[in-house]
């Protein structure tokens, strides 16, 4: 990519445009849980409640120009304004440089940026809440099952993907959970899981899943006890390994093996993510989906709401990338820790209980992985 006076320009300004949107990502995590509204209510100062100028909402420039303060109380704005805006129109800016870089077409470029965008957004959340919002995740999961139809992708390949990966991390909780002796969010999806692989055992039929789901459906209406969960999710075990086990050293067809996840993600996009939004009209049923803070709840390091963005990421990449990227934002995780116990800048007490959001380093993991291949 030649640096044109044109490039320059465009670049120029798909960074004010990933500012403005970290601007707005930002006012929208200050804004979440209050009455208001993110969209239609105009900024203003959160100190002396005077509405601001329209010049003061100019990204990075404003902050500039106000030296970090009100311009009406004179108290210090927040600077995580300026991290938010100068790192997502850098990112942006990144993301849009490699997509150019690669001759990638347009609407791969716009799905790479979105993604980003994403991103962005649920790492600010995780900072600033230390919860992952379900809505943002699932809905930007649909988004992407869409652009399969788009793109005329294979869909079984992006139930496979979101398969193979939420299977592998609930697996991951539940033993965790049971090694640690903690007391897991009890999910029943095991359920549907469990008829699926058995009836694999005889008919390898993609729309056996759908009826699983239905089972699923009118089983979110019943109670399980703690006990019957964790029957049913090591019962879950046994099956699967006894059904790859069979798949791989018996029947020699790795098709089925790929049919068998596809299926697996068919039942968590169905159970998981539709029946999410079907329970936000059903006002007090809690048994539909987990419940949004999962992961600030949870005492194991990954939580429920890491779980998702993981899975956005795997639908997005690809389950082998995601991995990779998973493994990444570990390391850079551990690497964060151990630079916190450097500089000490916690007391002992308190590293040891701090709990440091995941979902910013799956995010930078991400967009190294994005900058670094063909990112999709």
């Amino acid at each position: 990519m030649l640096l044109t006076l044109e490039n320059t320009i465009v670049i120029l300004a798909v960074f004010f445009i990933g500012a403005c949107l970290g601007s707005f990502f930002k006012l929208t995590a200050d804004r979440y849980n209050s009455n208001d509204s993110f969209v239609f209510k105009p900024s203003y100062c959160f100190n002396c409640k005077n509405r601001l100028l329209w010049w003061h909402n100019i990204p990075i420039i404003s902050y500039l120009i106000l030296q970090g303060k009100c311009s009406f109380c004179k108290k210090r704005i927040d600077v995580n304004c300026l991290y938010s805006e100068v790192s997502t129109g850098s990112i942006i800016a990144a993301i849009f440089i490699s997509g150019i870089t690669k001759n990638q077409n347009n609407f791969e470029i716009g799905l790479t940026l979105l993604l980003s965008s994403f991103l962005i957004l649920l790492s600010i959340f995780d900072l600033k809440h230390r919860i992952i919002p379900h809505t943002i995740t699932y809905s930007a999961i649909i988004l992407f099952f869409i652009s399969n139809f788009i793109l005329k992708e294979p869909i079984l390949s992006f139930f496979l993907n979101l398969g193979i990966v939420y299977i592998f991390m609930d697996l991951l909780y539940f033993f965790t959970t049971i090694i640690k002796k903690f007391k897991p969010e009890i999910n029943i999806i095991a359920i549907p899981l469990i008829i699926w692989i058995t009836s694999f055992f005889y008919i390898h039929n993609i729309y056996l899943s759908l009826i699983a789901c239905l089972i699923y459906l009118i089983l979110t209406r019943f109670k399980v006890s703690h006990t019957s969960y964790i029957t049913l999710w090591i019962v879950l075990s046994l099956l699967l390994l006894l059904q790859i086990y069979k798949i791989v050293f018996i029947d020699f067809n790795f098709d089925n093996l790929s049919l068998l996840f596809a299926g697996c993600g068919i039942i968590y996009f169905i159970c998981e993510i539709m029946f999410y939004f079907i329970s936000l009209f059903l006002p007090g049923d809690k048994n539909i989906s987990e419940s949004e803070n999962m992961s600030i709840t949870s005492k194991i390091s990954i939580g429920g709401g890491d779980i998702t963005v993981f899975a956005l990421i795997s639908v997005f990449l690809g389950y082998k990338l995601g991995f990779v990227v998973l493994f990444i934002a570990s390391l850079l995780a551990i690497l964060s820790h151990f630079i916190f116990r450097v500089v000490k800048k916690f007391p002992d007490s308190q590293l040891s209980a701090l709990q440091i959001p995941f979902v910013p380093y799956l995010s930078m993991a991400c967009f190294i992985i994005i900058i670094m291949s063909h990112g999709s």
